[in-house]
């Protein structure tokens, strides 16, 4: 598959229950012909099917891989998505710096590959994650770089970035101008239609600091009309946002029913811990508000389970960690281990390389000079001719085996399997030979008893061997010495 046809199928595979979408996605990771964009898409795509159903830890544990190794991967928009991905589950579980580093982060990749359209999207995440520590002007820093960029971008990002601008000026006590950001995302930018959830979640907060009851209450309604049917991520803040301002307009009843919403998702999901802390101080301040000590120490019990699951999950994610880093050393050393055998093995097949290389090298040069000395003897000049065409044709044998880089991979040598005449492979040999022992002043005597001349084997490396036996003992012999060689 790919990439394009993967995109083409992402918008019905979103549809689909998420057990079908987890099948479609594993399947296409299990493909192994598919390309790398393909497979970074897929893990995408698959851990945002988990966050939609509220499964951060899923969606953590699938796409952290791509992320870890984004430098080795291809540049496609999922290799940003998986941050900006990463860095929402982190703001929402209360992790502000650590899900603004996957924001800043992501916004590096896109600048490093101009990627423009996504310059708006990273400095508006970045600014909410200011927003939750409550350090608003460098919010309002990281908002309006967002909005000078969002020309940029596609156009549903002015929703967005307008109604991060609405909060950031209300938490600054701006109303007016909070009120104007507000409208002019809802309606100039069809925040009404892209985001209305969460424009009503800012609706009761701004409405109600600018003493705007008719408009609060609106809000509230509408919120919670629509509740049942947000994505879990959506879920919680908006709970919440009903829960607030039903507490402060005293309607208890209402209270109770939104804190038995929360309870419900968390039963469906018990492993969110730090939402699950959201809603026992959401409980912990109605208990306060009514007097009820029970509510009260309900709310803290639950609390401090949350707390100690807190502490058990960071020793657990230390002890993964370690782990992990134990692994990829391992995977460090041993890559180190084979880069030093590969070049091991490199020098030990070039030193040998090279000594084979010499000896038809000197042949043909020792060829040269007798053609030199005997420009009027035809005959020799002939002989000459045959040798070096003898050791040319060998030194071509021996090049091409360097060049086969199989050789080198496997530190191993292939053998080859093919007819060939033992009389005039010793025939080569002897030609080759002859010129060195010459040099040395060294007599070569060779003694041939062939019963089966037609063999089958590897001649080139035959050769080889009888050629380093043979250069060896005229080099390490004593001078005028003698060497014999013998084949049956």
């Amino acid at each position: 598959m790919k990439y394009q046809e993967l995109m083409k199928e992402v918008e019905g595979v979103g549809k689909l229950k998420l057990s079908e979408q987890e099948n479609f996605y594993r399947d296409v990771l299990n493909e192994s012909s598919n390309d790398l964009e393909v497979m970074v898409a897929a893990t995408f795509y698959l851990g945002m099917a988990y966050y939609y159903e509220g499964n951060f830890n899923k969606a953590k544990e699938i796409i952290e891989p791509i992320i870890l190794q984004y430098q080795s991967m291809p540049f496609v928009r999922e290799l940003i998505s998986a941050f900006n991905l990463m860095g929402v589950m982190l703001y929402y579980d209360g992790a502000n710096v650590s899900s603004r580093y996957y924001y800043e982060k992501a916004l590096q990749i896109a600048m490093e590959h101009e990627d423009v359209g996504h310059y708006c999207y990273e400095y508006n995440n970045i600014s909410i994650t200011y927003v939750k520590q409550e350090k608003y002007e460098e919010a309002l820093d990281s908002i309006l770089k967002a909005k000078e960029y969002m020309p940029c971008c596609v156009e549903d990002m002015g929703a967005y970035v307008y109604l991060n601008l609405a909060l950031i000026y209300n938490s600054l006590n701006q109303v007016e101008k909070a009120l104007e950001a507000f409208y002019m995302g809802l309606d100039e930018h069809d925040g009404k239609h892209i985001i209305l959830e969460d424009y009503l979640n800012c609706g009761i907060e701004l409405f109600s600091k600018a003493g705007m009851d008719f408009e609060l209450n609106r809000c509230a309604d509408e919120l919670e009309k629509r509740i049942e049917t947000m994505y879990a991520v959506e879920y919680i803040d908006a709970c919440i946002a009903l829960f607030d301002y039903y507490l402060e307009q005293k309607m208890f009843a209402q209270v109770k029913a939104t804190l038995r919403y929360m309870d419900s998702y968390m039963a469906k999901h018990p492993d969110e811990i730090r939402l699950g802390l959201m809603v026992e101080s959401s409980r912990y301040k109605y208990g306060k508000v009514i007097c009820d000590l029970d509510v009260i120490i309900l709310a803290l019990e639950k609390k401090n389970a949350y707390f100690e699951r807190i502490f058990e999950e960071e020793q657990v994610r230390r002890c993964h960690d370690t782990e992990r880093y134990f692994e990829m050393n391992r995977k460090l050393q041993l890559a180190l281990e084979n880069e030093t055998k590969a070049n091991q093995v490199k020098m030990r097949f070039l030193a040998s390389m090279s000594h084979d290389i010499r000896t038809p090298i000197n042949g043909i040069i020792g060829m040269l000079q007798v053609i030199q000395r005997c420009g009027d003897d035809k005959q020799r000049i002939k002989d000459a001719y045959d040798k070096m065409w003898i050791s040319s044709t060998h030194l071509l044998s021996l090049v091409n085996d360097i060049l086969d880089i199989r050789t080198l991979e496997t530190d191993s040598v292939v053998l080859e399997n093919k007819s060939f005449k033992l009389s005039q492979l010793l025939g080569r040999v002897q030609t080759i030979i002859d010129l060195q022992a010459s040099n040395y002043k060294i007599e070569l005597f060779m003694k041939t008893q062939i019963e089966h001349d037609h063999l089958m084997g590897s001649p080139i490396h035959i050769e080889k061997v009888l050629l380093n036996l043979l250069s060896n003992a005229i080099k390490y012999n004593k001078p005028n010495g003698k060497v014999y060689l013998s084949v049956k």
